[in-house]
């Protein structure tokens, strides 16, 4: 079967804020690229996202341009409206094809008056001249617009311009986004058509938003928050002794959490007006960009209460951005604060906001990755009855840092990897995309396998975790020799960094969040902070001090906070700071304050989310503010020294495992004579042994070829222990603030 085709998108050229439905919902096609899809103009279509899944149907429609000439990838013009109806980009690659489904009956539409109540057109007129118009268009959806046209004769009626705020549909809803179409049955109400109130700025019409948020899982309390906080901007009644009426909102969270269906839905509320601001529109017209802005901000004050909602405000204004861009929003956003116009912004990181605009967003909604309850729910959404209960709560305790968008594609992975066996098992059965969940819910047949997800999982990463160099080490306690204070040390610390749920409901104890692990260098620190990470199952960020240190003022705090997001996303994870010193130094002066500051809030905030572990490495523990070294930061110390005799037998034993060791080798002799050499100078001892025999091979190709004891013998006045005895002295004595300092053999 040929690979499908990748279409870029580029914008239709409509007016700024055109939400309108006569052609709205067709996409223009070159003729080449409709004959190759086998499309005609008028079809349905679905269009699809390459990575994010963000789809819908739209109609098909011949281009009378030649979109993308010159490029190898064909071209698309979609409208801006439809194109942020359905959470495309312009930088996404889509593909489209020929939809044979049918669109989805009106049992209710609800409309009200974009251009206002002044069009002198009788109640029963303005409902029949509506449906007229509703009739004939294409296709309808929520936020979209239609014009009505009085069908008499009289000066005073005009054109009027009326907003689809809601559509109860004759059927139930589908899984990809269809439009709806009008019928003779179809009843059409007008919102507040014969209010009294006066439409003005200052005295904007009475509006019932009807907030639905239907079909949203896992945003119970932001859903809450985001009705009462709007509904209560938008009343009449409210004044402005109540200060701002409708404070800008902030949603932030990583890629696939749900900010685009939180737009989508908000924006099928009953706005008068929908506006969308975002970097390509704007930047469409650069020598005119202040002065577009500050249209469309007038046009929403024009039409309220009305909605303006920036999608990946970043790119509009991150940091790099035009200073002029962020001073016309700044001022904009200050001129709204008597008017009933909410904007909405969302961006995958708050921090990556032009900061002088950031404090203009007083309501900043965060959009976590879902827990495991959350995952098990949206699960059973995406495969139905397809898969056993068992499996699916399993999957979803694996699936950590997935984000809904992640499982519905981990969902169809393991749909169609399961249907690949049902059709080699069973060929006279007829598998088709559109049943293959409908099938595999048949006992009989087939179902959906732990194997099946096993497969997917090997094929689908999470969104959350691209750009994140996370890891799950492959060290174990066993290849640490020595050290078995260390390891039951650390399997306590883990019954408070994972705590039993029903115990700690009776018994409840404050899970610990940092360790600090000092001691001469090479004695294994990082390692045990990989065993750590490894046995404990969690992912591991690994960080040395200096590379977040910046000679930039902010970037410091910036690296930090970036990284323990990048924590949140990852958890259950331990953050491993190699050389902590050169991060976290008492202050000296002004140099090492806002690394300690960023540390200390972030340590702080640790506690807001679970199963997240600091630990921290250093060679220098004095040299550490103390001030992250108290109880409730770093929790514990340990010190890590030197290994005693029978950990070096053990770590010689380790190293030289894998090496073709002759008899006369016997390491106890060595261990004897390597008092006070750290496991690093041990395992270059081993090292040294092996080229030592590598070497004679090489040059006698009769020697046998096994490390023999002279080999050690000649490797033992090579290696300089890098440990001094005064320092072990100083470092195993040191303590700070009465924090508990755990000695390792």
């Amino acid at each position: 079967m040929a690979a499908q085709r990748r279409y870029n998108l580029r914008p239709q050229a409509t007016p700024a804020g055109d939400s309108t439905l006569e052609g709205g919902l067709r996409v223009f096609i070159a003729p080449s690229d409709m004959a190759q899809e086998g499309l005609i103009q008028g079809d349905y279509i679905t269009i699809r996202s390459e990575h994010s899944e963000n789809a819908g149907v739209a109609i098909a429609w011949r281009s009378t341009d030649n979109i993308g000439s010159g490029s190898k990838t064909p071209s698309l013009r979609i409208s801006d409206w439809l194109r942020t109806y359905y959470s495309l980009e312009l930088k996404d690659k889509c593909f489209i094809k020929k939809w044979n489904g049918t669109p989805r009956a009106i049992s209710t539409i609800t409309l009200s008056q974009v251009t206002g109540p002044d069009s002198h057109i009788p109640v029963a007129n303005l409902i029949q001249f509506a449906r007229n118009s509703l009739e004939v268009v294409e296709g309808i959806y929520p936020t979209g617009t239609i014009e009505v046209t009085p069908r008499v004769a009289s000066k005073k009626m005009r054109k009027q311009r009326l907003l689809v705020q809601s559509i109860e549909p004759a059927d139930q809803d589908k899984e990809i986004q269809t439009p709806y179409f009008f019928d003779c049955s179809s009843q059409v109400i007008i919102h507040d058509v014969e209010s009294n109130l006066e439409t003005s700025p200052d005295n904007p019409r009475a509006i019932d938003l009807k907030l639905n948020f239907d079909g949203l899982i896992g945003h119970d309390e932001t859903v809450e928050y985001l009705k009462t906080a709007i509904s209560e901007g938008m009343r009449p009644d409210r004044g402005s002794a109540f200060g701002d009426l409708s404070p800008p909102i902030l949603i932030h969270g990583p890629s696939g959490t749900g900010k685009s269906n939180l737009l989508r839905k908000l924006s099928t509320a009953s706005w008068r007006k929908v506006i969308t601001i975002s970097k390509a529109k704007v930047s469409s017209v650069s020598s005119k960009t202040e002065s577009s802005i500050a249209k469309l901000f007038l046009e929403a004050i024009e039409h309220q209460p009305s909605l303006i909602i920036m999608p990946n405000l970043h790119q509009l204004v991150g940091k790099e951005e035009s200073e002029d861009i962020v001073s016309i929003l700044r001022e904009q956003l200050a001129n709204l604060e008597q008017h009933r116009v909410q904007v909405v912004g969302t961006t995958v990181n708050m921090f990556d906001i032009h900061s002088d605009l950031l404090s203009y967003f007083e309501r900043q909604i965060e959009l976590s990755i879902p827990s495991a309850t959350i995952r098990l729910q949206l699960l059973q959404v995406h495969v139905g009855n397809s898969c056993d209960e068992d499996i699916l709560k399993h999957v979803a305790q694996r699936t950590h840092a997935y984000v809904s968008r992640d499982l519905r594609r981990l969902c169809r992975v393991a749909l169609e990897y399961s249907s690949g066996k049902l059709k080699a098992s069973q060929p006279d059965v007829k598998v088709q995309p559109e049943n293959m969940a409908l099938l595999l819910a048949d006992k009989k047949l087939g179902r959906i396998t732990m194997m099946d997800f096993e497969h997917a999982l090997q094929n689908v990463r999470p969104s959350a975790m691209h750009g994140v160099q996370v890891e799950v080490p492959n060290v174990y306690w066993s290849d640490i020799g020595g050290s078995e204070g260390a390891k039951s040390d650390f399997r306590r610390m883990m019954t408070s960094i994972i705590p039993d749920p029903e115990l700690i409901k009776v018994l409840p104890i404050r899970p610990c969040k940092g360790i600090l692990l000092h001691g001469p260098p090479g004695c294994s620190k990082t390692l045990m902070a990989r065993a750590f990470a490894t046995e404990s199952g969690f992912n591991f960020l690994s960080v040395k001090g200096p590379e977040l240190i910046s000679k930039y003022v902010g970037d410091t705090e910036y690296n930090i906070r970036q990284i323990f997001q990048k924590a949140r996303r990852a958890a259950p994870a331990a953050i491993f700071f190699d050389e902590f010193d050169s991060m976290a130094q008492r202050d000296t002066g002004h140099s090492s304050l806002s690394p300690v500051t960023a540390l200390l809030a972030e340590m702080d905030g640790v506690e807001t989310f679970s199963n997240v572990i600091v630990i921290a490495a250093t060679n220098r523990p004095e040299l550490i503010d103390v001030a992250l070294l108290r109880p409730g930061r770093f929790d514990k110390l340990v010190y890590v020294g030197r290994p005693n005799e029978d950990a070096r037998v053990e770590i010689l034993k380790i190293h030289s495992r894998k090496l073709p060791l002759d008899d006369s080798v016997v390491l106890e002799n060595f261990a004897r004579q390597t008092d006070g050499w750290s496991g690093a100078d041990l395992a270059q001892l081993c090292d040294l042994a092996v080229v030592a025999c590598y070497e004679e091979c090489r040059l006698d190709k009769t020697q046998q070829q096994v490390v023999m004891r002279r080999h050690f013998e000649a490797a033992l006045p090579k290696v300089t222990p890098q440990v001094q005895i005064d320092k072990l002295t100083d470092s195993n004595a040191w303590a700070a603030n009465g924090v508990q300092r755990t000695a390792l053999p």
